[in-house]
């Protein structure tokens, strides 16, 4: 009769009819009429990988069957499948969807025992996938990001790499194909079903498995997420509106970008309804601010005005996606038309202009956002000389000022119509600035530190100082609003107090909702205005109007008596660390003295008088406007603000940031640190009105409970000379009247600080060759550090100037200067008879003498200058300060990146600017023959690290910190272990300290810690061509001629010192020098047994090896261990492991155990081919498990006249827990066998069939004929690797 057609999931029992090297054709039904055709690819064939599957299958044998698809027609490629997997489909797709068009339909079969008897739920469609459900399914494609698993009817799905990442470890990032296999039958968790886009998301972890540890579903874990904040009413905001809203949840970068993850950021639950997308790059236009945003956000804390600066309609599945942010700038730009939304918005608006923030930095450029999805890239080369690389200039998601490109080259990035090309250059910037300012822009000026045309009033793109004032203001609500919360962690709150130490804003340990108070007192303290001071013991408070006292810090340092209230004049306030910084100077104080007012006289009706200002400072603010250029002196100097007093402007006080043009919005706190240093407080500088003081307080809407008090007068520092635009006013004309110079007349006038016109007579490679008279007799030379400002970059001409007239200052050196100071003093400040001068245009435009230049005796260990680099070779940089001071800066100095201290010459050129920090000042052996030494450095805030004194007088240099950056030789290697290492710049004698003798730091790099990847032999990399034969019984060898001598970068994992001997540990991985320590994420090495877990593939070299068994490295601080029985699947003899084990073999290992029996104990391991293929270790079967019929494998443990004596797999190694069987003779093969001892040897590996159990005796009898094993399905013989039903 007919045969009906089976569903899928139905087991159905067939015939084969055909078996080849691609599979088996098979029938369902009688051999004639009615019968259905079908087919089982090879990979379904058995559970295993057939080599000959002919050898398994007979023609005419009946077997039991899965139908896997008895669809008419293949199924459709699922494309969003595979994009959503990272990857391309592969594997065994099934028959169907092989088949040409108008082929015959067959049925999809599987042969496989796991899947034709397994009691799971089998999926047939995506409505029968119900989440948390469990099923068998069938490996189809392994990628790095994920795997997919097929099932029923061609359904499919996907487990991310992110989750297999975090279970399996390395192995899984090194070699997936080791951990899964296509064409194995694994056992999975739905986690959610997605009809529309045709796939299954799906967990290898069990609920108990995913509970246990949470964060290695980060990616359903992040789908819930993000699903619990819908956008909602979000998604119908318009891109540029201004929201509110508080923070309603975190979210990690871990989450897989399908889901919205990829960054880190918060949720924000919006006050009109919905949630929107925060990142945590775009809260604060200050990078330095950001750690300090992280510690305070906390569910439910406000958060300051909010811009919508993107929506995404189909973003996370179709729900939609509104990306907010938090900068000021950006808001700011928006109002002002200089934040376009698309190309038409850029081309229309008119502004070149622009302010953006960097979404992406690569080593060719940057690519900058801007409202909306519109985007521009800049080219590394049009970002600036500094650098070729961009990563090395900007930082994601930094604030920045571009300039449209006009034109740019066909075919070019950012010529495609959707990208715009831009310029980041400071002096493009600048010109275009002053383009924009003469044409009657006003805002553009004001941002460039340029002067400003009359133009229409609109908003002015705000200054950094503005952005930092506003938001330590919300920093400070965000952290008192959350004082009452549990810190989210204690390592955000310690890297936030860290560098807000660094800022000097240390926070109070209690800062919360009592404190409110006083930090809306601090708010009413402006910049200028009057407060007293009392000594409060050894501090010193501020006693404001109310009577609320505040601690204060006095910039001029004023002594003050007990019981005494001194006047002061606020400088700033500082709402992180709830203190004022105030002065005492009485310039400063009478300045902001009210104006004693006119007294009426009674009885006579009262006029209406004009207003009169408050004080001399504000007279003197009334009288300034936007785009005026001044000159200030500085006040106070912090981290990320320069306050200056105007002294012809009733001394008032304008806050200014120490750069231009936002170039200091990426740089991090220890820069903006070193950065205040510079500026002393006296120290004179030019600058232009940017804002004027704001009268009404900011946002009077805002709902958080500290809004940002009104700007005070903001300045921009002018960082070059420019021209000012016509009609601009110049605050201070006629104040500094310089004469029109001309040249000296004789020797006497060669003053310092007269101004002369010299003639410009040659160009050396240091500088420039001047005559100041007419005559020729007085020489004198501009050193290429005095031809530009501090900061830029001095370029000296390639050929004499056409006018070779220059207007220079003297600074010091002829006979004028030796008669002054002494010929030797002059002599050394003069360079001989030399003048020296300078072409600064600060010195040049101001009057008076420059200010007195750095020589190496007026420096400090400690003290931060600032200078240009004059040479850069491959193990040091020469910089000089002045034309009085060069330095050395070695190359393990010279950078925290790895990649600049291998190649210093291709990062530093002559004239770059830099700032160092004075390692040591050495004197002078003698001031006739030999000069100071300087020794400087480019890391401004390293760890630090006393000095021990080592026996007999040695003196032992303190080793360096944990995650310093080095450079290493290799002296020798060991096999198996790593190799011995010095470390360069650390043994230099002092012959000036008396009793000094240098000791040299060693140390190890483990053989672990030499690459990224593991390669077969890592040490190779490290011997060079040449090397010395071994020395000694160790196995050392020590490394000779161009080897020995190359440096190697490296970074410090340990280091210690005990008795005057340093043991300092390195990697030389690039991924661990990356994190200044040990390597997190994919290239991270267990470092302990907790870092592991039974079953795991690792990986590590061979250690050492003995009759006992084999010791492997798997980290610098991990080793395991592999027993005699677990080196091979085949028999090694006890003699033999050694051979087959030398030191610094690599090897793939399965975790059998964890560390058992004390804190020696080591991870058990395996290098048995049969337990590292195949997937995780199984459970231990027991002897109950056993049934009559099942297949089994083993090794043969001895062989006698009556049978075989076989170990299963899968038993204990334990006493009472190991699976023991018996093959009489007559099991032992199809035939008659004379003699056992010829077919079988101790330590084959075997496949049997259980024939029977005794469970009193604990015996079971097993077969080993060939035919048993066909009836029971498996193999007969070795061409087989599938059909084994137990693993070890």
């Amino acid at each position: 009769p007919p045969v009906a057609p089976p569903a899928a999931g139905d087991v159905v029992e067939a015939t084969v009819t055909r078996v080849g090297p691609t599979g088996a054709r098979l029938r369902l039904g009688g051999p004639v009429g009615g019968s259905i055709p079908a087919r089982a690819s090879r990979s379904h064939l058995a559970d295993g990988n057939l080599k000959r599957p002919e050898a398994t299958l007979r023609v005419g044998q009946l077997v039991r069957a899965l139908v896997l698809n008895p669809a008419a027609r293949p199924e459709p490629p699922v494309g969003a499948l595979v994009a959503a997997a990272g990857g391309e489909t592969g594997g065994d797709v099934g028959a169907a969807a092989q088949q040409p068009p108008g082929a015959t339909a067959l049925l999809t079969l599987s042969l496989r025992p796991s899947l034709v008897n397994s009691t799971l739920p089998r999926i047939g469609s995506y409505a029968d996938a119900a989440p948390g459900s469990y099923a068998h399914g069938t490996v189809e494609t392994v990628k790095p990001s994920s795997i997919v698993v097929s099932f029923l009817n061609g359904v499919r799905g996907v487990v991310f790499g992110s989750e297999l990442r975090a279970t399996l470890g390395a192995a899984w990032d090194s070699d997936p194909q080791s951990c899964y296999a296509a064409g194995q039958t694994v056992r999975v968790r739905v986690l959610r079903a997605e009809p529309a886009q045709r796939r299954l998301i799906l967990s290898m972890l069990t609920a108990e498995e995913a509970a246990a540890k949470p964060a290695i579903t980060g990616s359903a874990a992040a789908g819930s997420a993000a699903a619990s904040f819908p956008p909602g009413a979000a998604v119908a905001l318009r891109v540029g509106e201004v929201v509110r809203g508080a923070v309603a949840g975190w979210q990690d970068a871990q989450t897989k970008k399908e889901l919205g993850g990829g960054e880190a950021g918060v949720w924000v639950a919006l006050d009109g309804g919905g949630h929107g997308w925060l990142p945590l790059t775009q809260l604060s236009d200050v990078r330095a601010l950001l750690p300090l945003w992280c510690a305070a956000l906390r569910p439910g804390v406000r958060l300051p005005p909010l811009l919508v600066l993107l929506i995404q309609p189909k973003a996370l599945g179709g729900a939609g996606r509104t990306t907010l942010s938090a900068k000021p700038s950006l808001r700011v730009a928006v109002e002002a038309g200089r934040c376009p939304a698309s190309t038409a918005d850029a081309a229309g608006g008119g502004l070149r202009l622009l302010c953006g923030w960097v979404a992406k930095v690569k080593q060719e450029g940057a690519f900058i956002g801007f409202a909306g999805p519109l985007r521009g890239f800049a080219p590394s080369a049009s970002i600036s000389d500094a650098s070729s690389d961009a990563r090395a200039l900007l930082a994601p998601g930094q604030s920045v000022l571009a300039l449209a490109a006009p034109a740019a080259p066909p075919g070019a990035l950012g010529t495609d119509g959707r990208t715009l090309p831009l310029l980041l250059r400071h002096d493009e910037l600048l010109r275009a600035a002053e383009a924009e300012s003469a044409g009657g822009m006003p805002s553009a000026a004001a941002a460039a530190g340029l002067m400003a045309a009359e133009g229409p009033a609109g908003p002015a793109l705000p200054p950094l100082c503005a952005s930092f004032l506003a938001e330590r203001w919300g920093v400070a609500a965000a952290r008192a609003a959350a004082a009452q919360m549990q810190p989210d962690s204690d390592a955000t709150e310690a890297e936030a107090n860290r560098l807000a130490a660094v800022l000097g804003c240390e926070t109070p340990p209690s800062v919360g909702a009592a404190e409110l108070p006083a930090l809306h007192a601090l708010r009413a303290a402006r910049v200028g205005s009057l407060v007293e001071l009392r000594r409060a013991g050894s501090a010193v408070e501020a006693v404001l109007p109310g009577g609320i006292s505040l601690p204060a810090v006095v910039a001029d340092c004023a002594k003050l008596k007990k019981g005494q209230l001194v006047p002061a004049v606020v400088l700033d306030s500082d709402p992180l660390s709830r203190s004022l910084h105030v002065s005492t100077s009485p310039a400063l104080v009478a300045a902001a003295q009210p104006v004693a007012d006119v007294p009426e006289t009674e009885g006579k009706k009262k006029k209406k008088r004009p207003a009169v200002a408050a004080s001399a400072a504000d007279d003197g603010v009334r009288r300034l406007r936007v785009g005026a250029k001044v000159t200030g002196e500085v006040a106070l100097s912090r981290a990320g603000l320069l306050v200056v007093s105007l002294p012809k402007f009733g001394h008032a006080l304008g806050v200014a940031s120490h750069h231009a043009l936002w170039s200091a919005a990426g740089a991090p706190a220890e820069a903006l640190a070193a950065e205040a240093a510079r500026h002393a407080v006296g120290t004179r500088v030019k600058a232009v009105v940017a804002a004027l003081p704001e009268d009404a307080p900011v946002d009077q809407d805002d709902a958080s409970a500290l809004p940002p008090p009104p700007h005070p007068l903001i300045l921009s520092l002018i960082s070059a000379p420019v021209a000012p635009a016509a009609g601009a006013p110049d605050a201070d004309a006629g104040s500094a009247g310089h004469r029109s110079v001309g040249p000296l007349r004789r020797a006497a006038e060669a003053r310092p600080g007269a101004h002369a016109l010299a003639q410009v007579v040659g160009i050396s490679s240091s500088g420039l060759s001047v005559v100041l008279d007419k005559k020729g007799a007085l020489r004198g030379r501009v050193h290429f550090t005095e031809l530009v400002a501090p900061g830029q970059r001095a370029v000296l001409p390639s050929a004499p100037p056409t006018d070779p007239s220059v207007h220079v200052v003297v600074l010091g050196g002829g006979a004028a200067s030796r008669r002054l100071s002494g010929s030797a003093a002059g002599s050394a400040a003069g360079g001989g008879g030399l003048i020296e001068c300078t072409m600064r245009p600060l010195d040049v435009t101001a009057g008076g003498a420059a200010a007195p230049r750095p020589a190496v005796s007026d420096l400090s260990p400690g003290q931060i200058v600032t200078g240009w680099v004059r040479d850069a070779t491959d193990s040091c940089v020469w910089v000089c300060l002045s034309h009085r001071a060069k330095g050395r800066v070695p190359a393990a100095e010279a950078s925290a990146d790895p990649a600049v201290v291998s190649d210093l010459p291709s990062h530093f050129a002559f004239g770059q600017p830099v700032t160092a920090r004075v390692l040591s000042v050495r004197p002078p052996a003698d001031a006739g023959r030999d000069k100071p030494r300087l020794t400087l450095s480019f890391i401004l805030n390293p760890a630090a690290a006393g000095t021990a004194a080592g026996p007999r007088g040695v003196e032992a240099r303190p080793p360096p910190a944990e995650g310093t950056l080095v450079r290493v030789r290799v002296l020798s290697l060991r096999p198996g272990r790593g190799a011995d290492v010095e470390i360069d710049g650390e043994a230099e004698a002092d012959e000036h300290v008396p009793g000094h003798v240098p000791r040299r730091v060693h140390g190890r790099v483990h053989i672990t810690e030499v690459t990224d990847a593991w390669e077969a032999a890592p040490l190779d990399r490290l011997a060079g061509r040449k090397r010395s034969r071994p020395a000694g019984d160790d196995g050392k060898i020590e490394l000779t001629g161009a080897a020995a001598s190359r440096l190697h970068a490296a970074v410090v994992l340990r280091s210690t010192s005990t008795d005057g001997r340093q043991r300092v540990e390195l990697s030389l991985r690039p991924s661990s020098m990356a994190a200044y320590g040990d390597a997190p994420g994919e290239h991270a090495r267990p470092l302990s047994p907790a870092d592991l877990r039974a079953g795991q593939l690792v990986r590590g070299y061979v250690k050492e090896a003995s009759g006992r068994g084999a010791f492997v490295s798997l980290s610098r601080e991990l080793d395991g261990f592999v027993s005699l029985r677990h080196v091979s699947d085949a028999f090694v003899e006890a003699d033999g492991v050694a051979r087959l084990l030398p030191p610094g073999t690599f090897v793939l290992a399965r975790v059998l155990r964890l560390a058992e029996g004390g804190a020696n104990a080591l991870p058990s391991l395996s290098l048995r081919q049969t337990d590292v293929e195949g997937g995780a270790i199984k459970t231990k079967l027991g002897f109950g498990d056993l049934k009559a019929g099942m297949r089994v494998s083993g090794v043969v443990r001895s062989v006698a006249e009556f049978g075989v004596f076989v170990r299963l797999h899968g038993g204990g190694q334990q006493r009472g827990e190991a699976l023991d069987a018996l093959c009489h003779a007559s099991e032992a093969a199809d035939t008659k066998l004379t003699d056992l001892h010829q077919a079988y040897a101790a330590g084959d590996a075997v496949r049997a069939v259980v024939l029977k159990t005794n469970p009193e005796k604990r015996q079971i009898s097993i077969s080993l004929r060939p035919s048993r094993l066909r009836e029971a399905g498996g193999s007969d013989g070795g061409d087989s690797d599938g059909g084994v039903e137990l693993e070890e």
